[in-house]
């Protein structure tokens, strides 16, 4: 694997999701947190990237320079 070559050291956690039936595979470098914990954050962060995916796809928005919460309700 290419893992195996990384200088730092690195969490390998699997995750199977009971709903789909989907696995899922993460490589941290943060040991202190606990496993679901990290994969609730992930979850979480994949689910703000397909937000953010459908803004740019259906929004006639050239640029967005603002992260506010409310510079987002403005625009969408």
């Amino acid at each position: 694997m290419w893992a195996a070559a990384c200088l730092v050291p690195l969490r390998h956690i699997a995750y199977r999701n009971t709903v789909t039936g989907g696995g899922y595979v993460f490589l941290f470098k943060h040991f202190q947190l606990a496993a679901k914990a990290t994969v609730v954050i992930y979850k979480e962060r994949s689910q703000i990237e397909i937000f953010f995916r459908f803004i740019k796809q259906n929004s006639k928005i050239k640029a967005f320079n603002n992260n506010s919460r409310n510079a987002v309700l403005t625009y969408s």
